[in-house]
């Protein structure tokens, strides 16, 4: 009888770890979904500055966005975009303990006129 009990406390063990990995599965994609989001949000302006950008999309998730500007050659100054680094990062969870999603990239933003 004791191995039964036992058999059925391993089995519940394991139910409740498969519901746990399915949740925290479930975060990742929606914190990769929203991340998308602010890319593509990202896109839709012809002229970004470098810099670094936090907003909230609930309570729950969080983002960061950096733009920096990448290092040119010579040549490429005479382009009429210039190449932006971009990262963006959502988070969630206790700040030292939590979760995040990072995508980076290069963005093509106009050249500020000299």
């Amino acid at each position: 009888a004791e191995d039964a009990a036992d058999q059925k406390q391993l089995e519940l063990g394991l139910f409740q770890s498969g519901l746990r990995a399915t949740s925290i599965g479930s975060e990742y994609t929606h914190a990769a979904l929203l991340a998308r989001s602010k890319l593509t949000e990202l896109q839709v302006y012809s002229t970004l500055v470098p810099g670094v950008y936090e907003g909230e999309f609930d309570d729950q998730y969080r983002w960061r966005i950096t733009l920096a500007e990448r290092p040119q050659e010579s040549g490429e100054s005479l382009l009429r975009q210039v190449p932006l680094d971009a990262s963006i990062e959502v988070s969630w969870g206790q700040d030292d303990n939590g979760r995040r999603v990072a995508l980076d990239t290069v963005l093509l933003a106009e050249a500020s006129p000299e």
